[in-house]
């Protein structure tokens, strides 16, 4: 080994191919960057695979900065590729370019491998000189103020002044309307189907983002459950969320059962990132929309009595869809 040359290069050989590795430079001063080139040569028909680069991407005294695409330089009387790999190194020292590895199988051989040879490098400290003598701490130069400078206070003055007279005016007007009484709240099966009609015009298992179907179409599910039975089910997992509907008896278990089987399917499809078929889709949303109308509480007769539960209505304002429950 010689350092000092231009450039480096060694190489070694396995089974007829031979890996080489050049680098520009061997001499260079902390921070400098240099051009690792790799050269493969083996006979006609060889399959090449890719050159490993983990043990550039371990070393702690050279940082891989940039990968250059192979190319093949020719193919008769031998094939020859050819890859460059851009280093830089922050140690001081000698260090060095460590061996690549590079795969290949010779026509009707078995998977084989190939080194290049480690590179030792010789990286240098910035030089020393007298400008670089540290010098006493200069006084610091203050600028004479202007009114200018005082633009934040004044600005902050004129909003506060603006917000003071648009309160004042709003007030004025207010004072001069009547009371309006808040609307009543909207129910939550009104709500739930509502979100469930959004959710299907939006078509997102249509178009492929499934994920986020199931993660909307359980948030649905679970934000009715919480408002429709005082359950805590947006916290809850699965399995806590089905003991509690037990544990409290507010559903048939035929009603329990299919409502676990949903949120199972959604969670195996968030987090195990499985692909139910097509029609599990569509079929989930009619379930939970099927869930919701038998679930609607029966409104209150004029004396008092209980009638049957009303079809579907729309509501008036239909919300915005809340964030996936994951």
């Amino acid at each position: 080994m010689i350092l000092g040359w231009a450039t480096a290069t060694v190489a070694q050989e396995a089974g007829g191919v031979l890996a080489r590795a050049a680098i520009d430079r061997t001499e260079l001063l902390i921070g400098d960057q240099a051009w690792l080139s790799v050269k493969i040569s083996a006979p006609p028909g060889t399959e090449i695979g890719q050159i490993q680069t983990d043990s550039l991407e371990r070393n702690e005294s050279i940082e891989l900065i940039e990968t250059r695409p192979a190319a093949t330089v020719t193919e008769s009387p031998e094939l020859l590729i050819e890859q460059r790999f851009r280093l830089q190194t922050f140690d001081t020292g000698y260090v060095f370019v460590p061996r690549l590895a590079v795969t290949f199988r010779r026509p009707g051989g078995p998977l084989d491998t190939a080194y290049t040879r480690a590179i030792p490098l010789s990286v240098r400290g910035l030089p020393v000189t007298d400008e670089n003598e540290l010098r006493d701490i200069k006084d610091i130069i203050e600028e004479p103020t202007r009114l200018t400078d005082y633009w934040p206070v004044f600005l902050g003055l004129g909003l506060i002044a603006l917000g003071f007279l648009a309160f004042s005016l709003w007030k004025r007007s207010a004072d001069r309307r009547a009371p309006v009484p808040p609307p009543p709240p909207v129910p939550p099966h009104k709500r739930a189907l509502a979100r469930l009609r959004e959710l299907d015009e939006r078509q997102l298992w249509q178009a492929g983002e499934i994920k986020a179907f199931q993660s909307e179409l359980t948030y649905i599910l679970r934000a009715y459950l919480e408002e429709r039975y005082r359950v805590p089910a947006l916290e809850s997992t699965t399995r806590e969320l089905e003991r509690e509907l037990r544990r409290r008896d507010l559903l048939r278990e035929s009603e329990r059962t299919d409502l676990a089987d949903l949120l199972r399917l959604a969670d195996t499809v968030k987090f195990a990132k499985a692909e139910p078929p097509a029609d599990v889709h569509q079929r989930g949303l009619e379930r939970v929309r099927d869930f919701v109308h038998a679930t609607v509480p029966p409104p209150p007769t004029a004396e008092g009595e209980e009638s049957s539960p009303t079809p579907d209505q729309p509501a008036e304002t239909a919300p915005q869809n809340p964030p996936s429950h994951e």
